[in-house]
């Protein structure tokens, strides 16, 4: 079982000491290898309010008027969370995975913005509502922020290359 597999790397009270020590192998290690849609903190990775460089979210800080007013770009690729999402193979496995995750009533919703059949695959369409929840969705509410607060160009871009499907998912 990999040390690192919690959510602290393993190092108890000590995480900053003991994270030092330990290698660049054994950290990747600990990532998750699969997101479901929604979890209570809503992301795998993000920023850390540290009080010092990050004082405060981001977000509440460029709403606030407290950022930096700079030419600002943003972007997201097309299937962000293809390497995690978890493998959905019929129709039927995408619908109670959804609901599963987003409950009846959001999931419900969730599913007719994102017909199975508008999408190659059952994958392919959980890959977009997961790509879309966790990158696409705030880096639009990102820019959309910055720009309400400042004269300076805000651009946004998605990068659309698909991916070699061999390397991942269930196509």
């Amino acid at each position: 079982i990999n040390e690192c597999a919690n959510a602290n790397g393993g190092c108890g009270s000590g995480t900053a000491a003991c994270l030092r020590g330990r290698s660049a192998e054994t950290i990747t290690l600990a990532v998750p290898g699969k997101a479901p849609v929604a979890t209570d903190t809503g992301q795998l990775y993000g920023y850390s309010v540290d009080g010092w460089v990050i004082p405060e979210p981001p977000l509440a800080r460029i709403a606030a008027g407290r950022h930096n007013r700079v030419p600002f770009a943003i972007g997201t690729t097309s299937e962000e969370t293809a390497f995690y999402t978890p493998a959905v193979y019929t129709p039927f496995d995408y619908q109670a995975y959804v609901l599963s995750q987003l409950g009846f009533s959001l999931g419900s919703a969730v599913l007719a913005q994102y017909p199975v059949f508008s999408y190659p695959s059952p994958f392919r369409a959980l890959v977009a509502i997961t790509s879309d929840a966790r990158f696409v969705c705030p880096a639009r509410r990102l820019a959309r922020a910055v720009k309400s607060g400042q004269d300076e160009p805000v651009f946004r871009y998605s990068f659309e290359h698909a991916l070699d499907s061999s390397t991942y998912g269930p196509y």
